[in-house]
Parts: C-alpha cells; sequence; structure tokens
C-alpha cells in the first residue's frame, strides 16, 4: 500500500488479485487492473488481465506501475496511462532461478521490493531463499543500428531485438519471446509463435529500410 503517485490524494494497493486505488475523501475504491476474485495469468487491458497473487508493487514514477506477480513467477509493468500490462522480467508461469538480462531470467516467487537507487530495485524471492537485485537501467545491449530513412535506433539483446524512437526516446520490445534458441516467425505474436533469436546477436546490418541481417552468436547462421 503506498500513496498513489497517479491520483493526488488516493491510496494505491493490491486486493487479492487485483489493483485498486482507494479515494481516501470519499472512501470510494477504483479497479486498475486485474480481478479480485480470479487468479491466472493474461496479458490485457484492466480487468482482462490476470494475476496470481501479485504480493507487492513499485511505483517507477507517476505513470508506471512494477508488480510482483507472485505466483506466476514474474515481474510485470502496468501503465496507468493505458492500463496494459507488459512483462518485465521473467517467464510467467513458468518459474526458476536464472540470474541474467531482464527477459532471459527466471524467478521462482518474488514478493517484497524496494528501491535501493533510481532504477536499480532489490527483492525476494522466496523460492530461492534470496535477495536479487533488478537492475532497470543497464540491460545488456550488444547489436547496434539506425533503419534506413526512420528515426529508429534498432539494437539487439540476449534473446531478442529493441527499438529506441530517436524523436521521443521511448524504448519499445519487438520481440515477444524471452526464449533464447532458432526459431523463425513473425516478431510481435504470442511467446509460442514469434520468432527466437540466438543469445547476443551481436551484429546487424540493414540492407534497406526493411530488411536486416543478424549474425547468430555462436550458431553459426545469419
Amino acid at each position: 500500500m503506498e500513496l498513489d503517485k497517479f491520483i493526488p490524494g488516493n491510496i494505491l494497493f493490491v486486493e487479492s488479485h487485483s489493483l485498486k486505488t482507494l479515494n481516501l475523501a470519499t472512501n470510494e475504491t477504483w479497479l486498475i487492473a486485474g480481478k479480485t476474485a480470479s487468479r491466472g495469468y493474461s496479458q490485457g487491458t484492466g480487468e482482462t488481465t490476470r494475476f496470481n497473487g501479485p504480493f507487492s508493487f513499485h511505483q517507477r514514477n507517476s505513470t508506471d506501475v512494477i508488480i510482483l506477480d507472485s505466483n506466476n513467477g514474474c515481474i510485470r509493468t502496468l501503465s496507468r496511462l493505458t492500463y496494459t500490462t507488459e512483462i518485465l522480467a521473467g517467464f510467467c508461469t513458468i518459474p526458476g532461478d536464472i540470474d541474467g538480462p531482464l527477459r532471459s531470467a527466471r524467478l521462482g516467487k518474488p514478493e517484497k521490493v524496494v528501491e535501493l537507487e533510481s532504477d536499480v530495485l532489490a527483492f525476494t524471492d522466496v523460492a530461492s531463499y534470496s535477495i536479487k537485485k533488478l537492475d532497470l537501467a543497464h540491460e545488456p545491449v550488444f547489436g547496434l543500428a539506425k533503419r534506413p530513412n526512420s528515426a529508429d535506433l534498432i539494437f539487439t539483446f540476449n534473446g531478442g531485438l529493441g527499438k529506441v524512437d530517436l524523436c521521443n526516446l521511448n524504448v519499445e520490445y519487438l520481440t515477444q519471446s524471452i526464449y533464447t534458441g532458432i526459431r523463425d516467425g513473425p516478431l510481435s505474436l504470442s511467446n509460442v509463435t514469434s520468432a527466437v533469436f540466438t543469445p547476443r546477436p551481436e551484429t546487424l546490418v540493414f540492407l534497406n529500410e526493411y530488411i536486416m541481417i543478424l549474425t547468430g552468436f555462436r550458431t553459426h547462421l545469419l
């Protein structure tokens, strides 16, 4: 439970499998995401999102909330502007204990979180009896290229692709899967159908505005 940074004067809190805000002046509560009586996992918007025991959260700023989806074994983000959720770290519904880049790591049961410094959090993982660090500012980047005739800067991280819009400096992940390996397919479909890139695709070169070549580190493939 924390003071709501998005709605001053409100209290932001978790109730069962949902995130809500409480108006202290009227004692009214409003649902932000999830559904109190329904557990599970789904990415969605508002009430269509499903959490499984979101134990705690951290407000990164006034619009972005980091939620420890404990029983799903992952950490997710929620936008207060669009009410949409995204995976931040781990792989929801597939727990584990593997350190590494955000989307390649595996988490067991993340529960409590505290901010150490700007964009650096510490959290408990009760399944592995450990305290871990979540560094939001230093996701390893291996390859970099500017897309021709655009303001897009494309980068590669462990197992995937990302984009920086040079006009507004927004960062966006282009691939959905956090697995590393080899699988061709669309970039933006579900985790089980989208393309999977080798670990550390280090070099990328644009042939034109729409086609680029990536090296496959240790796979001898382009």
